[in-house]
This record gives structure tokens, C-alpha cells and sequence, in this order.
């Protein structure tokens, strides 16, 4: 319930696994990483990064998102022409404020869409049209906090 009041209460989650997000960056350009975010004291210096490392602070978080347990994929890409090692500050920051889009199968992605709780039925109705619209063959599920419990 804490991720969707911060996230999106009125809205749509994925869900996926990691051999889902691993095969679907399968034909991706470049190197890949997943991992799990560690998370971890901020104002703790045996917990501190260390200068210089590009990867690791990628996978970091404050222990206020502990409850999320994210998994996170990492691609170092280089855009450079062919030949060019170096890089002005300038073109690095063109090149991050760009980003890269990269091609995937979603249906390879995503294992389900929920659907926020308290959301009426036309909602639900909706997010499975655009789901079909788009052509993912993947099933919208409302979410589990809408669910009655049973009487025993």
C-alpha cells in the first residue's frame, strides 16, 4: 500500500522478475547489469561509495525505500563515434540528457498489469483495452488490497 500512495494511487503497476528483465534486454546494445538496490545509512561512512565508481552508486538507496526490495538494470553504452575516446563535458552531459531508447519485448517484460486498489471497475476496463490496443498479451489484475477478506 506504501508504494502505491507514493507512486501512484490513481494508476498501474508492472509486475516482472528478474529472468523476465534479463531475457528482455537479451538482444540490448552494450553491457548489462542487474542487481537488487542496496539500501543503506546515508550518513553512515562504512557504508559510503567510493569515488570514482561509476556502477555502484546505481544500485544505492536511502533505507527510507527498504520496503520497495527494487531490482535495477544498468547498460554502460558508448555513443561515441568510432575512434573517439574522449569526451568533452559538454557532449557526456548531451549524451545523459539524451538517454537511449532501447527495444524490447514487453511481453517478455511484464508478467502482469495491476491495477491501483479502490479503483472503480471502468478503470480496470480501460487499462485491459489499452493493454489489448498495444497488442501485449499480458493479463490486467486488479489489486489484491481490493479483495474482501474471507469469513471463516
Amino acid at each position: 500500500m506504501a508504494m502505491w500512495r507514493l507512486y501512484s494511487n490513481d494508476g498501474i503497476a508492472i509486475r516482472s522478475t528478474y529472468r523476465r528483465l534479463r531475457d528482455s534486454l537479451r538482444d540490448a546494445p552494450g553491457e548489462q547489469m542487474i542487481g537488487k538496490v542496496v539500501y543503506r545509512d546515508r550518513r553512515n561512512p562504512a557504508q559510503a561509495d567510493f569515488p570514482g565508481d561509476t556502477i555502484t552508486p546505481a544500485f544505492r538507496k536511502g533505507m527510507s525505500f527498504d520496503f520497495e526490495h527494487e531490482l535495477r538494470a544498468f547498460m554502460l553504452l558508448d555513443t561515441r563515434p568510432d575512434g573517439q575516446r574522449e569526451s568533452t563535458i559538454e557532449e557526456m552531459e548531451r549524451l545523459q540528457e539524451k538517454g537511449v531508447n532501447i527495444d524490447i519485448d514487453l511481453d517478455e517484460l511484464i508478467e502482469a498489469v495491476y491495477v491501483a486498489p479502490g479503483r472503480p471497475t471502468w478503470f480496470k476496463e480501460l487499462v485491459e483495452r489499452v493493454v489489448v490496443k498495444y497488442g501485449l498479451r499480458v493479463p490486467t489484475v486488479a489489486s489484491a488490497l481490493d479483495e474482501r477478506p474471507g469469513l471463516t
